[in-house]
């Protein structure tokens, strides 16, 4: 899909169209001009280096232009890699087996204004397969989308506009509602305004936790949790509890060994396989014993 993200500064719309962008499940490019995605480990700023994160199987690459190179030059670089990738998985037959890449224009009126329009993008824009790649736009002000973008968007999201002159131009394509939405939109409320074959609707989203993505890097925490039947090296002893687990007698701690035993045998991981002679021989010596004494025993029990 192409989609358009309008709104004022700190609004969020650069969030919100990283988090559509997020949910794809596809690689992201971000051409980050004004260095909004702050940490990413796989930021870069040419070619080669892009490449270079992607067979590092890196899934967010921000492209940031570098300060000795105009922006609309740093994007034509990059531009040049999007329209070659996009006929590389066409030939790949990417649309036919469900892949794709999102690429993220932040601050697109760097690329295009009312009277002009970069021309690799209106390409990309014009003859990229919305199957294989979606492009994603931000901008401050409605004024600054060219005809030539806004025909070719299906979605829009919408913060709130009250400038006479961002609802003017919206008004040439947007239905009458979709004004009277976005002037009185609260905080962190947008319009999402879907005009694409025909089909026309709006939208009011209010919950701003849904779509809250950092444009901070946030390195992953690693998996604590530990699955069934996976181990992963903890100590033997934590298959009881904490505070161990008490029994009155040895016939009962002979009950819970076999217990464990058992559980253990079951385990497909483990390296301990119970065989059968042993079940048989440890019933055959619980049935000799009798209860024979009140003292408490505890094990398992984890060291100080």
């Amino acid at each position: 899909m192409n989609a358009i993200f309008v709104g004022e500064k700190r609004s969020g719309k650069t969030t919100l169209a990283f988090h559509l962008a997020l949910e794809t499940n596809g690689g992201i490019v971000v051409f980050d001009p004004k260095k909004e995605f702050r940490g990413w480990p796989a930021t870069v700023s040419d070619v080669a280096g892009l490449e270079k994160a992607i067979r590092q199987k890196h899934r967010v690459v921000v492209w940031r232009p570098p300060s000795n190179i105009e922006i609309v030059d740093s994007w034509s670089v990059l531009a040049d890699w999007i329209l070659e990738k996009h006929d590389l998985a066409l030939a790949d037959g990417w649309d036919r087996a469900g892949f794709h890449f999102t690429v993220l224009i932040d601050e697109a009126y760097n690329l295009q204004s009312h009277a002009r329009i970069d021309q690799k993008l209106l390409r990309i824009l014009s003859q990229c397969r919305p199957e294989v790649l979606n492009v994603f736009q931000t901008f401050q002000s409605v004024k600054n989308v060219n005809s030539d973008s806004r025909s070719r968007v299906s979605d829009w999201y919408l913060f709130t506009i009250t400038l006479p002159t961002d609802l003017d131009r919206l008004e040439e394509f947007a239905m009458p509602e979709v004004i009277g939405q976005v002037r009185t939109l609260p905080e962190h409320e947008y319009v999402h305004f879907l005009n694409e074959k025909g089909t026309v609707s709006s939208e009011i989203v209010k919950n701003s936790d849904s779509w809250y993505e950092s444009l901070d890097y946030q390195p992953k925490e690693k998996e604590n949790a530990i699955m069934p039947d996976e181990r992963n090296g903890q100590d033997e002893r934590d298959e009881f509890p904490k505070d161990g687990i008490t029994v009155l007698d040895r016939g009962g701690l002979d009950e819970a060994m076999q217990k464990y035993n058992r559980r253990k045998a079951d385990d497909p991981k483990t390296k301990y396989r119970q065989r059968k002679t042993d079940n048989q021989r440890d019933d055959k010596k619980s049935g000799e014993r009798s209860g024979g004494g009140s003292k408490a025993i505890v094990f398992g029990r984890k060291s100080a």
